[in-house]
């Protein structure tokens, strides 16, 4: 058995400014430091992560836009299946990665008026600066993906 152990330290704000009656504007700042600890058994962690999110909303309309940029010497580490506290844990893939920065733009649309509960999503997510040296085959290879989603080395 072989435990490793990590400390996160994270530092948060969100904030929702009302501009009218019907009308807010929302920030969403998230920071994590993560560093090993304990024996060190699956190697050294060593990861910044920080994302910036800032929203405008009018009624059932929210559209939002973001930053996400890691740094450090490894990716933020989480548990396999887990979730992570970050802005990303509802998207389609984690951007976890060293040295990874992705932007993003987002629009909700909210039906409440018509089905009570039911919420419409859709975003744009590009990230860049992605590596992959911690699986074995890809070291020092980017890793694209064609309009269907498929990988290429």
């Amino acid at each position: 058995m072989i435990l490793t152990y990590s400390h996160t330290h994270i530092l948060t704000y969100s904030h929702t400014h009302i501009l009218t009656e019907d009308m807010n504007f929302y920030t969403d700042f998230r920071y994590f430091r993560t560093v090993d600890s304990g024996q060190k058994a699956a190697g050294e962690i060593d990861n910044h992560h920080g994302n910036l999110i800032f929203g405008v909303s009018k009624n059932n309309h929210k559209l939002s836009a973001g930053y996400i940029h890691n740094s450090g010497d490894t990716e933020m580490p989480y548990l396999s299946g887990g979730e992570t506290a970050t802005y990303m844990d509802s998207w389609s893939t984690d951007f976890l990665n060293k040295n990874e920065k992705a932007y993003t733009v987002r629009y909700d649309y909210n039906l409440k008026d018509y089905i009570p509960g039911l919420k419409f999503m859709t975003r744009f997510t590009r990230g860049h600066d992605i590596n992959l040296d911690h699986i074995s085959g890809l070291e020092n290879k980017k890793l694209k993906k064609d309009l269907n989603g498929h990988s290429k080395t």
